[in-house]
């Protein structure tokens, strides 16, 4: 079977990934917004998410209200999320070619030996 619970789960885990990357470089190409730009109206629920907000606008220490530890946690949260889909990535990969290569043939060894490192 190709697809069974632990692919599922490795397919949802590098789609989380993905979109937690794609989010992050959306949001360092698109147009800065800064606090000075909402109404003050908004401003308390914008703080409030200034986390997230400063993260996805690539602006982790520029707007109002990001001081060192919400940079750092920035940081954090684009790093998590690279290494996330790296090691999903190539978890999934080695996945699916042992996956296929359950009919064994010696391009099959070879492949697998290659992506787990000569483990199996």
């Amino acid at each position: 079977m190709l697809f069974s619970k632990q692919s599922a789960l490795y397919i949802s885990c590098c789609m989380l990934s993905a979109v937690g990357l794609v989010l992050i470089i959306a949001g360092t190409a698109t147009p800065k917004w800064t606090y000075s730009n909402i109404t003050t109206a908004h401003e308390t629920t914008w703080y409030s998410m200034g986390l997230w907000h400063n993260c996805i606008d690539g602006q982790c220490n520029v707007t109002k209200g990001a001081g060192p530890g919400e940079k750092i946690s920035c940081q954090v949260l684009t790093i998590t999320s690279a290494v996330s889909a790296f090691l999903c990535s190539i978890l999934l990969f080695q996945h699916l070619v042992r996956q296929i290569c359950s009919i064994p043939s010696p391009t099959c060894y070879l492949a697998l030996a290659m992506v787990t490192g000569g483990s199996s």
